[in-house]
């Protein structure tokens, strides 16, 4: 967890919907490759799960990443910071302040969506397929595997 004091005013929303209902932005016309399936924007999730694959990046979660990187498309103009490429091919740089981070607000009553959004914010992961141990299996199942206790409403 940053401190305010060590963070800049920057504040960023990540979203920490599950696959099959999180929105999805599409592409203008012009920007859709005909070689390419995907006519969407890559969401901050795809974004982090593409991260460079290096030690000091690889253990980082979800928030951590993006408080501590920023992402971009295109080409920072000039940075002191070492530029890196996502397998997205976008260029991510090392902030020189972290950045303050939200997500939505979940309890455990909600269910998958909170279990999956736990998992997401503490586990570090390259897939989504990460987060349960088999396809049929529940976010709520692979968060207790990896933090074995009781849980009451």
């Amino acid at each position: 967890m940053i401190s305010f004091d060590s963070s800049s005013a920057t504040v960023k929303f990540l979203t920490t919907e599950p696959p099959l209902t999180r929105s999805c932005a599409i592409l203008p016309i012009y920007m859709i490759d005909k070689d390419n399936d995907n006519p969407y924007y890559d969401d901050t999730i795809m974004k982090y799960m593409s991260r460079p694959q290096l030690p000091e990046i690889d253990q980082l979660t979800y928030p951590q990443y993006y408080e501590r990187y920023s992402i971009t498309p295109s080409s920072p103009d000039t940075t002191p910071h070492q530029i890196y490429h996502d397998s997205l091919n976008n260029y991510v740089v090392k902030r020189s302040k972290e950045i303050i981070i939200r997500h939505r607000f979940l309890r455990i009553e909600d269910g998958e969506l909170f279990f999956y959004q736990q998992l997401l914010l503490n586990v570090p992961v390259r897939s989504e397929a990460d987060y349960k141990i088999t396809p049929d299996e529940t976010y709520r199942e692979k968060f207790l595997s990896l933090y074995p206790v009781t849980l009451t409403p």
